[in-house]
């Protein structure tokens, strides 16, 4: 949005990326190739010693941060896209600056657009956590799996990892419809 051709086009081209390939395969391409990457990054200027390991959680918020911050973009673009331009025009024409444009009359107005698209990525993000457990970065699938496999009990533990994830998204969803509740408020609905 801010206009710079360049900024543009890696902002276009990481989007573009992330979201054509699938979520599985870049948690693994970012845990073993990327985690090789950073070791020989962090060796070669002397951080740390040879035998160093990348943690797999590191990977893995690495991966989902790369993965969904690419679908934010898009999200925060469309909510700044949403305000009625007249409001901004208004605000530099009182001769507010940027940086107090944005916090007053964009970043208010942009949030209660943005919630939902937001809230709808937090959700996916908390049920592909699960994915990460291909790389054996996420406990509890791991545990449950375990757990199934020793007592072939595929059923009952798969059933109990589904029910935590229901819990998770429903609190989440009640925090979100709390969050969106808040930040419409003084807004008539139609």
């Amino acid at each position: 949005l801010s206009g710079n051709k360049v900024l543009y086009r890696i902002g276009d081209l990481y989007t573009t990326l992330v979201r054509a390939i699938p979520e599985l395969l870049l948690i693994i391409l970012i845990y073993y190739a990327g985690g090789s990457a950073m070791k020989a990054v962090l060796v070669g200027i002397g951080i740390v010693e040879e035998d160093f390991q990348v943690s797999a959680f590191a990977a893995v918020v690495v991966a989902l941060g790369s993965i969904y911050g690419a679908y934010l973009t898009d999200v925060l673009r469309g909510a700044i896209e949403a305000i009625p331009k007249g409001q901004i025009e208004a605000a530099r024409a009182y001769g507010m600056r940027g940086a107090l444009r944005f916090r007053r009359i964009v970043f208010p107005q942009m949030i209660r657009y943005a919630i939902p698209g937001m809230g709808n990525q937090w959700l996916n993000i908390t049920k592909d956590s699960a994915l990460v457990s291909a790389v054996g970065a996420f406990e509890v699938l791991k545990n449950v799996t375990i757990a199934a496999s020793a007592t072939k009990e595929y059923l009952f533990f798969l059933s109990i990892a589904g029910l935590i994830f229901l819990c998770l998204t429903i609190v989440s969803m009640t925090v979100l419809a709390r969050i969106e509740k808040r930040a419409n408020r003084g807004v008539r609905r139609v």
